[in-house]
């Protein structure tokens, strides 16, 4: 089955804490797992971006199950398209905190709604590096 990924962003519901935070990071690594899904959460100013990759209908089932999630509100798709190969392979799910100036700068990244499958690789190269070079363990 082909992979593919799915890119949004949401604002935190009110109240929601750093332990929070971490449960639903914690969570998300055991379910992704059994379901074969890789990505990365990135949280800062109260709003995150989370990329999630897989094979399509899995995908598409978590992101139907994560516009129902009370723990977070006004979800925007930002990107999704085929994968040739994962971007983030070795993370059930990933977690990056940033501040909200690189919270923006990322969203940024994947132009808005004018978003083309190549400017979605694109944006998914740039998040992996930036990623990968400021990366944090909790």
């Amino acid at each position: 089955m082909a992979l593919s990924y799915l890119a949004y962003t949401s604002i935190a519901s009110e109240g929601l804490t750093q332990d929070d935070v971490l449960a639903i990071f914690e969570s998300s690594k055991r379910n992704n797992e059994q379901r074969n899904i890789t990505g990365i959460l990135v949280h800062g100013d109260n709003k995150f971006l989370q990329i999630i990759e897989g094979e399509k209908p899995v995908v598409e089932a978590l992101y139907a199950r994560l516009l129902n999630d009370a723990r977070h509100g006004n979800v925007v798709k930002l990107a999704e398209g085929k994968l040739t190969k994962r971007f983030f392979p070795n993370w059930s799910m990933g977690l990056q905190a940033v501040d909200g100036t690189e919270f923006s700068a990322i969203v940024k990244l994947f132009g808005g709604e004018r978003v083309t499958p190549h400017k979605g690789q694109l944006a998914l190269t740039l998040v992996q590096g930036f990623v990968l070079t400021n990366i944090q363990f909790i």
